[in-house]
């Protein structure tokens, strides 16, 4: 059986650079055959469907939840954050995003800020995480692959 990847990366669906990216750990996962690769996308938006907002009490007893769509030609999830009107949780863990994660065997992160690592770290699988960012004042060693004992540096 192949060993899974799940590629968790910021509103995959939308396109540009980060999912270019994505793209391209896809490709050399596909081209290497012995893994196989699980989308997630996380909400980033504040109007996010699938996420509780502060603004809409109707989201508030159902909790983040899940949508399923397609990416790529392979099956994606997409995964909502708690209470999205603030950014910062969007970065947080959820129970839905640990139940998303549950079959994969690593966690690939590919984001513009190493703060979406957060999501998944303390989720009991490695995690290795891809930061192409122009923030200010993120250091240049933020812009290539980390990877360090199965937690995010």
């Amino acid at each position: 059986m192949k060993r899974c990847i799940g590629l968790v990366v910021p509103s995959l669906e939308v396109g540009g650079g980060i999912p270019a990216v994505a793209r391209f750990i896809l490709d050399a996962a596909q081209r290497d055959g012995r893994y196989r690769v699980q989308p997630i996308s996380l909400a980033t938006s504040s109007a996010d469907s699938c996420s509780t907002r502060v603004v809409d009490p109707r989201t508030w007893l159902r909790g983040a939840t899940t949508r399923a769509g397609e990416w790529q030609g392979l099956p994606l999830r997409h995964v909502g954050a708690n209470w999205t009107d603030f950014e910062f949780q969007r970065y947080q863990p959820r129970k839905t995003l640990a139940e998303a994660v549950a079959d994969c065997d690593v966690l690939q992160v590919v984001a513009g800020s190493p703060a979406w690592a957060n999501a998944v770290v303390g989720l009991g699988k490695p995690v290795a995480l891809h930061v192409a960012t122009r923030s200010r004042g993120t250091p240049a060693t933020r812009y290539q692959s980390t990877y360090i004992g199965g937690l995010v540096a």
